[in-house]
Order: C-alpha cells, then structure tokens, then sequence
C-alpha cells in the first residue's frame, strides 16, 4: 500500500468570528500580508507546494492535509507545529468533530480499469440486478474503535479521478490502475480541545488506519 494522502479536521463547537484572525494566521504560517484588504474572504486557504501541505482555516473548522507522505509518523508532528501556531492566534475552546483521516493506493498493474472494477465487485460485493449493471463500484464500512468510528472506503479508481476528486497537489508518480483505500477515523464528542488530546488522537488514529491498511493489503496479495 502506497501512502498518499494524510490530514486532520477539527470541527469547532462555536464559531470563532473575528477577520483579523486570516492575516495573522496566514503571517504565522509564513505568508506576508500587507492589507487585510487582500484576503478575499473571511479565512485561510494556503497550498505550500514544496511540502505537499494546505491549510484551510474558517471560523467553523481546521483542516490541515500532507500528500506525497513519505512517513506517516512526521506527518503528525509537522500538523501538531502548524496548529500550535494557529491556535496561539485563534484559540480554540471545543471541538464536535475530529477527524483523522488516510488515503493509500494499491497499484494493479495487470488490469486496466473495467477489468479491475469486475474483478472489485467480484471479490467485494454480491452480484444482484443492481451491482451487476455497475460500470463503477466501491464498498464503505463504518468499523467500530473504541469510542470511535473507523470509516472504511475503497474501490477501483483511475488516476484522473484520484486529482479531480481527492488531491489538492500532483502525485509524483500515479500507477496506471490501483484501488485505493480511504481509511478515517471519527470522534463526533463533544470535548473540550487540548493539543496534547489532539496528538495522542492522531497517534492513536494512525495506528488504527495503518493496520487497516495492513489487513486491506493483505486481502488482496495474491489476488491482484
């Protein structure tokens, strides 16, 4: 499995309403802002293409996401940095949703896309009148963790699907025909936000989706 695509959004409880937040948000985070004036609306969107890193920071939420993962243990910790800064600026007080979310791909380099998709829906789906008509298909599975939710979806995918879709940056190298697996986990408490929760939540959350990776990887050595 070919890791792709790691990232964390906090959902607030209460809306943090204050303009001024952007500029020093987009300054801490190494942009230069000269007038408030240029932002075009209330928030942060920023796309560093060196790292494969975006921000996207609105008065309901955080979302920070890293592509081209190389090690998904560094991810963690180059999230973790980004937040502290951001919530030195814009504190925040409780979170409703917290979402750890992964994206691997399985390259299947003796398929093309229609025969890859048959031979998904055989494996993964029972044939009815309905599957049996589908050009294209995927399986999502809400797992139990804990006090959390593991959210499972996978399915074959084409590479234009994976950038039109998924991706906020190109992939270095996209394999011809993979299936791809989007591994998330949910906590939709209502708790009040910390940075070290929030770190032992992503560590948490990572072993969980590695190891699902893990188990999806292995059901489909040998098959593929």
């Amino acid at each position: 499995m070919l890791p792709v695509q790691f990232g964390l959004l906090l959902r607030f409880a209460t809306e943090i309403h204050a303009y001024s937040h952007s500029q020093r948000i987009l300054e801490t985070l190494g942009v230069k802002v000269t007038k408030t004036e240029t932002l075009p609306e209330r928030g942060v969107r920023l796309r560093v293409e060196q790292d494969k890193v975006a921000v996207v920071w609105q008065p309901n939420l955080c979302h920070i996401t890293i592509e081209n993962v190389s090690n998904p243990k560094h991810c963690i910790d180059v999230i973790m940095e980004l937040l502290k800064g951001i919530v030195e600026i814009a504190p925040i007080d409780k979170t409703s949703r917290r979402m750890f979310n992964t994206f691997w791909i399985l390259p299947a380099p003796n398929y093309n896309f229609a025969s890859l998709e048959r031979k998904y829906r055989d494996m993964m789906i029972v044939e009815n009148e309905i599957s049996s008509v589908a050009y294209d298909s995927s399986v999502i599975l809400d797992i139990s963790s804990g006090k959390w939710t593991l959210h499972h979806q996978s399915g074959p995918m084409a590479p234009p699907q994976l950038h039109q879709t998924y991706l906020r940056f190109k992939l270095d190298k996209v394999p011809k025909t993979f299936v791809f697996l989007e591994a998330t986990m949910l906590d939709n408490d209502l708790i009040q936000f910390s940075l070290e929760e929030t770190h032992n939540f992503m560590e948490k959350s990572l072993d969980d989706c590695v190891s699902h990776s893990e188990l999806f990887h292995q059901f489909w050595e040998g098959r593929l």
